[in-house]
């Protein structure tokens, strides 16, 4: 039985799901970047209490195909981000090979189930790692072109637009709140 886990991106979400199978005695029989594969026969129970648990990790079971579909986007768009594999290929060019639909198709789902296109989540991922690199004390224009940003001005506007600062106003204020970590 194959199910599917929302939100479930990374190493620390596959731990955070084994640990939660752990707790209500699940025993899988894979578990993989955006779900879980099972025995079959696990009763509805179990699967609403580990559905629970899940959520109290920002993670939960999908159950309906435009919810996996919109999970799938968002899970190769955390990895066209952090994990770039060819970074020439546009970002619809990409979720289309490894998706098998029209970019149209997915950009349409996706802006109706969350409310915002592919391409502001995109840059919402973006700006996230250029914070986390800031405070890894990263160049901004390092940071620029690990984004693949072809210059430092494009990320620079989009920083500011998410955060309401700009990128050395956020350094200097992480800086700031952090005086122990220099």
């Amino acid at each position: 039985m194959i199910v599917r886990v929302g939100n479930m991106y990374c190493e620390k979400s596959r731990h955070n799901v084994a640990e939660a199978l752990k707790i209500v005695d699940l025993l899988p029989v894979e578990i993989y970047l955006g779900g879980v594969v099972l025995p079959s026969g696990i009763d509805e129970a179990k699967l609403e209490e580990l559905d629970e648990l899940l959520r109290k990790s920002g993670m939960s079971i999908l159950s309906n195909p435009t919810d996996v579909l919109t999970d799938s986007i968002k899970m190769h768009a955390w990895n066209f981000v952090h994990f770039p594999e060819d970074p020439v290929v546009k970002f619809s060019v990409y979720l289309v090979q490894k998706m098998g639909y029209t970019y149209n198709y997915l950009s349409n789902v996706f802006s109706d189930v969350e409310g915002m296109s592919v391409t502001a989540f995109l840059n919402a991922l973006k700006v996230e790692l250029a914070r986390d690199m800031i405070l890894g004390g990263r160049s901004f224009k390092e940071i620029a072109r690990k984004l693949n940003y072809a210059n430092l001005s494009h990320l620079s506007f989009l920083f500011k637009k998410a955060t309401g600062e700009t990128m050395s106003q956020y350094k200097k204020g992480t800086a700031e709140s952090r005086p122990f970590e220099k």
